[in-house]
């Protein structure tokens, strides 16, 4: 699939992604991203995490696995039209 394809879409925009808490400060350095092949094409879940509940590199794997499912979960509970997509900002 080509980039025009791929819509981008925020998860809890503001919060961290794990624990609800607000972002302060510049949230880009913990953006995770899952990438998504759905029915209105390839579906970015744009998601961040804040500094607390950012894992130990041991912890990782699992705590991937487990936002991957929570991602995976609110998409398909979130009827989401192709043209109603948030964009988002990478600035």
């Amino acid at each position: 699939m080509t980039d025009a394809t791929r819509r981008d879409v925020a998860y809890r925009a503001g919060q961290c992604a794990r624990c609800g808490r607000l972002i302060v400060g510049d949230p880009r350095g913990q953006e995770v991203c899952l990438d998504i092949i759905g029915p209105v094409g390839v579906v970015a879940i744009h998601g961040w995490l804040d500094r607390q509940c950012q894992p130990e590199p041991a912890a990782v794997p699992a705590a991937s696995r487990a936002l991957a499912r929570r991602l995976i979960g609110w998409y398909r509970s979130t009827h989401i039209e192709p043209l109603a997509l948030a964009e988002v900002d990478h600035a």
